[in-house]
């Protein structure tokens, strides 16, 4: 029986982000004789930046998803959208009468009309001829729907099965700014499966979209294991966060925890590993706190060049404040290292960090106090307390979190 697998990213791999696809494809590659990538959010002068196992397929379906390039998609398909009985009845059933609303259906499904018709342009009909299809969008958002049409346009003749992962700006309709994602009811209507990557995530679906618990199953993410740190929680400590700088991160409130710290006599340097559109306002609010050498922002870096920090710098900690996650896999990697996380029990964080035992868990409206007084707790641990906290660390993402176990399972249905 020959298996293909067709999956759909945003830009994997090129440009960057679903860094997790580098360590699942070589895992998936097992499974299937074929696998087709389509990144639909890829424009023409994006380089490719990330491998893919031997016998891969990347096509690059160009599609300009910058301001003007949006901008561009609804001046050529909304009068499509519009003209559709369909989509204007799904529209209004959707969205009601809210203008906001109406506004993000009307862009939403330009993009995908726009990005279904570059994709229709590769040749599928040798793929039509495998007996096992997959269709695998990596999102439960706008990839997901021009993956459901790919489905209906190109592989109508063909029994497919059609999965999608669900992560958290994709999944969490109440963290988006419309408290609406379009098209949910018809993803879990028209796919085989729907993989949201924690308990929480789940359970979100089906609060608000009742009756299709069958096809929700919680499938994980995963790392890879790259060995234990020396860790140490002797001062100075190196404490480390890693995210993009937004203010969904919240990184103030890191910056103000360690100034409470600094003041009590504390010795600690804090590294940042991420960048974004906050950046120099977080660096201006970190200068006027705390000392030059108590922190350093890396930036964007390779993620080799993060696991190598964790490697060999005897970190302390794993700090993690966001309003909002979906399973983040910057607390995995650090705790596959048997390195101690402190973090808001936001999302999936909870199904990962076991709170006093693989580090602390705050509320999400934290009081400042709490999460000094979770650091300075760590801080003031004997080396043997310290060290089981470790083991128990690495012990817990060993349980949840090894790529070799999750990814394997997430391909137990093929």
């Amino acid at each position: 029986m020959k298996k293909a697998l067709v999956l759909f990213t945003n830009y994997f791999p090129f440009h960057r982000g679903e860094e997790y696809l580098e360590t699942e494809l070589p895992i998936a590659r097992q499974y299937f004789d074929r696998i087709l990538i389509i990144p639909t959010m890829v424009n023409s002068a994006m380089a490719r930046t990330r491998e893919v196992p031997e016998g891969v397929e990347v096509y690059r379906a160009d599609t300009d998803c910058s301001v003007p390039g949006k901008v561009k998609m609804i001046g050529g398909y909304a009068g499509r959208v519009l003209g559709s009985q369909k989509l204007r009845s799904d529209m209004k059933k959707q969205c009601g009468l809210s203008p906001l609303k109406r506004s993000y259906y009307l862009y939403y499904q330009s993009r995908v009309a726009a990005v279904t018709a570059k994709v229709r342009q590769y040749d599928f009909s040798e793929l039509r001829t495998y007996d096992d299809i997959t269709i695998y969008s990596y999102w439960m958002h706008a990839v997901a729907s021009i993956a459901l049409n790919i489905r209906r346009t190109e592989f109508r003749q063909q029994k497919v099965r059609l999965i999608c992962r669900g992560h958290r700006y994709d999944l969490y309709e109440d963290k988006n700014a419309f408290d609406y994602i379009p098209d949910r009811e018809k993803i879990l209507k028209g796919y085989t499966y729907v993989f949201p990557c924690s308990e929480d995530g789940r359970n979100h679906i089906i609060s608000r979209h009742p009756g299709y618990e069958k096809k929700l199953i919680v499938k994980r993410l995963g790392t890879v294991d790259k060995g234990v740190a020396e860790t140490s929680n002797a001062e100075p400590a190196l404490l480390i966060s890693c995210s993009s700088i937004s203010k969904v991160k919240r990184l103030e409130l890191i910056i103000d925890m360690l100034a409470a710290l600094k003041q009590r006599g504390h010795r600690f340097k804090w590294l940042h590993f991420g960048a974004g559109a906050d950046m120099e306002r977080v660096k201006q609010y970190a200068a006027e706190k705390l000392d030059a050498a108590d922190y350093e922002f890396k930036g964007h870096v390779p993620n080799e060049t993060l696991l190598q920090t964790y490697r060999d710098s005897k970190p302390c900690l794993f700090l993690n404040t966001s309003s909002s996650e979906g399973v983040p896999v910057s607390i995995m990697e650090a705790m596959s290292f048997g390195i101690p996380v402190v973090a808001t029990k936001v999302g999936g964080t909870a199904e990962l960090v076991m709170d006093g035992v693989s580090g602390y868990l705050l509320k999400e409206n934290f009081r400042p106090e709490t999460f000094v007084g979770h650091v300075e707790r760590i801080l003031k641990m004997d080396a043997e307390s310290y060290q089981k906290l470790c083991r128990m660390t690495r012990d817990r993402w060993k349980e949840i979190s090894d790529a070799e176990v999750v990814y394997h399972d997430f391909y137990s249905w093929s």
